[in-house]
């Protein structure tokens, strides 16, 4: 069970690995191993003698769920914040009373990350997971277009545009007649002040 376990902690790892350079299928990697942490916590709870290694594994599952939905950019990461807080603190007492203080350091490390990413800015976060290592980025006017957005939206409006007129460019040389009307429409929104949201 052990390594079935660190199986599914690395396949999340990997995924999360991979969104750096925008590889496809890094969120189906990062669900299976989400999946797979959860069901294990979950049969585990039933073992008196591993009830505190599965609680401690369910936390960070909760951690590893809120990092997950930050990279994702998902609107309900405050909801998983709470609980994940919350059943930390609950784990953490039970450990220290254990005297078992370094088991803590993957739940430590965990929540450390995944608040790091949670507070990030939407844009620098969006850059720095779909555009920095994007291997792509050349010519991939929709994540381009998303970038926008984020910048539009946390005030970055010269940025913004200037991101926008870089995605059309795009699209133009690629005849992608759909999305140059799409993004013609953001470019328009943000010279007009007026983008409410990302549609």
């Amino acid at each position: 069970m052990k390594k079935l376990l660190i199986s599914f902690y690395s396949l999340y790892c990997v995924g999360f690995f991979l969104k750096f350079f925008h590889i496809h299928y890094n969120a189906v990697f990062m669900i299976i191993g989400l999946a797979g942490v959860f069901i294990i916590g979950l049969i585990t709870l039933f073992y008196k003698e591993k009830r505190h290694t599965a609680m401690l594994n369910l936390a960070l599952f909760s951690w590893l769920l809120l990092l997950f939905i930050s990279v994702k950019f998902l609107p309900v990461g405050i909801a998983i914040l709470i609980i994940a807080t919350f059943f930390s603190l609950f784990v953490t007492i039970t450990f220290l009373r254990k005297q078992q203080m370094m088991n803590l350091f993957p739940l430590v490390a965990g929540s450390i990350i995944a608040v790091i990413f949670y507070a990030m800015p939407t844009d620098t976060r969006y850059y720095m997971l779909n555009v920095k290592w994007n291997y792509e980025i050349e010519n991939d006017f929709i994540t381009l277009d998303k970038y926008s957005w984020f910048l539009y939206k946390n005030g970055n409006r010269e940025e913004a545009l200037t991101t926008s007129d870089q995605a059309l460019k795009m699209a133009k040389n690629a005849g992608q007649k759909q999305w140059i009307e799409f993004i013609e429409e953001h470019n328009k929104l943000i010279r007009i002040k007026n983008w409410q949201t990302y549609r």
